[in-house]
């Protein structure tokens, strides 16, 4: 048994005061001892992947849109090089098949699908408001 009082905070095995070493308070001047509150990010990390899945999705459907054009220009007739940054126009025969010109549609009377430039990537891109 220790012949000290209750309020002092005394280790016996190294016989010192030892309050200001341990884990938890020892006075009632001591500092408020409580769990720290852990912060859960909940939804502000749900909204974050919900937003990047949503943006995931919409690049998808840019480089399916992507592919489909690329696919039906390089599929379509036409016997020259085409250089990038130049204006091509897709056009489709009366038979139904399509091929690639540098005419432009107020030159003649072939349907015009679209215009497309052939970007550095290799990927053809249509041109604003000429898609039929």
């Amino acid at each position: 048994m220790s012949s000290r009082p209750d309020s002092e905070v005394w280790n016996e095995e190294e016989q010192r005061h030892d309050a200001a070493f341990r884990a938890y308070p020892t006075t009632i001047g001591s500092p408020n001892f409580a769990p720290l509150h852990i912060r859960k990010a909940g939804q502000e990390t749900v909204h974050y992947f919900r937003t990047r899945v949503d943006e995931i999705r919409e690049e998808w459907k840019r480089l399916e849109e992507d592919l489909i054009i690329t696919e039906e220009v390089f599929g379509s007739d036409y016997s020259f090089q085409p250089l990038e940054r130049t204006t091509y126009y897709l056009y489709r025969r009366q038979n139904g098949t399509k091929f690639l010109s540098l005419i432009e549609p107020q030159s003649w009377s072939q349907e015009l699908i679209y215009a497309v430039q052939l970007q550095s990537t290799g990927i053809w891109k249509i041109l604003p408001n000429t898609a039929s």
